[in-house]
């Protein structure tokens, strides 16, 4: 696959994006770009997608009956590719989704996301541009690329078409708050669903809470780490394949399915110490850094050590220590 991959192209777009670029112009219109970045850049939003929608599914969340869902920024259509094949795996063969919308500012994206789609897809009617009526909404990766009026046209078309939304961004501090004024504009037109474990306000809000931000982190296909052309990726493009941080929200205009007041959402990483682990967790309304005794709690002391733990659990605690932790009940999917 190396073969194919324009890497030059790949370090010029790599260098736009991380240059917070603002939407001016179409990136790709160069021969081999779409093609190459699908086969990179996008898999790896593709794996922080998986991630997102096996959460959003944990919430039991469900799409709504009948409704259409726009891929809006669907660039090369993998935050569409994701969602569709983590619905059916939800659902077996009865995929709720007849017709899916794309929107780019970038036709030759559209058409290239369509042909994807199209080829690979489900059964589906795939139309260009945004629904006419009211659809879900897919929205990722854009938050460094819309200026502050495009960001507020995209608001403005949620508010008036979206049933709701799942909106993915990398779990860097600025689109991470972006995400948070999200979540305050919308709380009380929509309900969130995830990662948020409760309909309150964001306590990342508070002042004392400034310089955190809401992210969790994916994990890439083990895989990955044996095959040679991601090797050559994460040299070339110096990225490090390892770490996926990523930051979501799911809102909705139907009440949570999941409301014990017990749930809590672990945030960021653990840290380690040698007799406890010490967590960041979003319970009840508010942000808390709660201990894990490892003699009170082998099990879960190992977890996180590991990394192997739920980013979503119920939970109790008291003065910081945690006095209890349990795996939410099986989904029904």
């Amino acid at each position: 696959m190396s073969e194919t991959v324009n890497w030059d192209r790949l370090l010029e777009l790599r260098e736009y994006f991380l240059g917070n670029a603002r939407g001016e112009g179409d990136y790709w219109l160069v021969d081999g770009t779409l093609d190459s970045y699908d086969a990179t850049f996008a898999q790896r939003i593709g794996w922080k997608w998986d991630f997102v929608m096996a959460e959003v599914l944990r919430a039991r969340w469900t799409l709504p009956e009948g409704v259409a869902v726009c891929d809006w920024g669907c660039g090369t259509g993998i935050a569409g590719r994701s969602f569709l094949t983590a619905l059916a795996g939800a659902t077996g063969e009865n995929l709720p989704v007849r017709d899916f919308y794309l929107h780019d500012r970038s036709m030759a994206a559209m058409q290239y996301s369509r042909s994807r789609l199209e080829k690979d897809g489900p059964d589906l009617t795939v139309h260009i541009g945004t629904p006419p009526q009211k659809a879900f909404f897919l929205i990722s990766h854009v938050a460094t690329e819309l200026s502050p009026d495009q960001f507020q046209s995209l608001i403005q078309l949620l508010e008036t078409r979206a049933e709701g939304f799942i909106w993915v961004e990398p779990g860097a501090y600025g689109p991470s708050r972006a995400l948070l004024q999200v979540h305050r504009h919308f709380l009380g037109q929509l309900f969130p669903w995830a990662p948020c474990p409760g309909i309150f306000a964001c306590p990342m809000q508070a002042a004392d809470r400034w310089d955190d931000w809401c992210h969790q982190f994916a994990q890439p296909p083990v895989e990955v780490f044996q095959d040679p052309f991601w090797a050559a990726f994460a040299e070339i493009m110096g990225v490090d394949l390892r770490s996926l941080p990523v930051s979501f929200l799911c809102m909705d205009r139907r009440k949570p399915a999941l409301n014990d007041p017990s749930l809590c959402r672990f945030l960021g990483r653990p840290h380690r110490l040698k007799y406890q682990m010490e967590v960041t967790a979003c319970h009840q309304g508010a942000i808390k850094d709660i201990v894990i005794p490892k003699r009170s709690f082998p099990d879960q002391y190992k977890a996180f050590k590991k990394g192997h733990f739920s980013n979503m659990m119920l939970l109790e605690e008291s003065g910081g220590i945690l006095q209890s932790c349990k795996e939410l009940p099986d989904s029904p999917f």
